[in-house]
């Protein structure tokens, strides 16, 4: 995980990959033909495992955040603008990974906020109110900045953007639906 993350993994990042690696060998064990699993497979399911846990592919780079650029283009947002959200983005990762307990909870729970906003937006821009693309992403921004935390000072500016560039990364037809 070292070598992939660039940086020693966190204890919950551990225990996340050992959980779903013991999901994963107990289904396969319970099938009526149980599955071999050579060492190269182990080593796939190893790394498909570290992806999940952390968002990080063995060559190091991100699985979920490759596809915000993408999402921002049909924003309006250029790609070296796109490719700042995207650094913002992974440093927030970094943050939420490092964060413990309390600190942890109030990031989760501002980015489930961050979230509701994002698909209340979806939702009206899929319903007409709201036209895809820039107006789309502006109408989140203008939403995401107005919430108390932010507005309030409890939440920095520049970490909201990147709660919802991180989000962003992560939804599939954030600003306009795929052809």
């Amino acid at each position: 995980m070292t070598k992939i993350l660039g940086q020693p993994p966190l204890t919950t990042d551990i225990e996340d990959v050992l959980v779903w690696l013991g999901v994963r060998i107990a289904r396969d064990a319970l099938t009526p033909v149980p599955r071999k699993v050579g060492p190269s497979d182990f080593q796939d399911m190893l790394y498909e495992a570290i992806t999940r846990a952390t968002g990080r592919r063995p060559d190091g780079s991100t699985e979920p955040l490759t596809k915000l650029t993408d999402k921002l283009a049909v924003a309006g947002v250029p790609a070296d603008e796109a490719a700042g959200h995207l650094d913002n983005a992974l440093k927030y990762r970094r943050a939420w990974r490092a964060s413990l307990g309390p600190a942890r909870e109030a990031m989760d729970a501002f980015a489930d906020e961050v979230h509701a906003i994002c698909s209340r937006v979806m939702a009206e821009r899929r319903a007409g109110r709201i036209p895809a693309g820039s107006e789309a992403y502006f109408e989140t921004l203008t939403r995401v900045e107005g919430l108390p935390a932010v507005s309030g000072g409890t939440v920095s500016l520049a970490r909201a953007h990147a709660v919802l560039a991180d989000i962003t990364a992560r939804c599939q037809n954030r600003y306009a639906d795929a052809s």
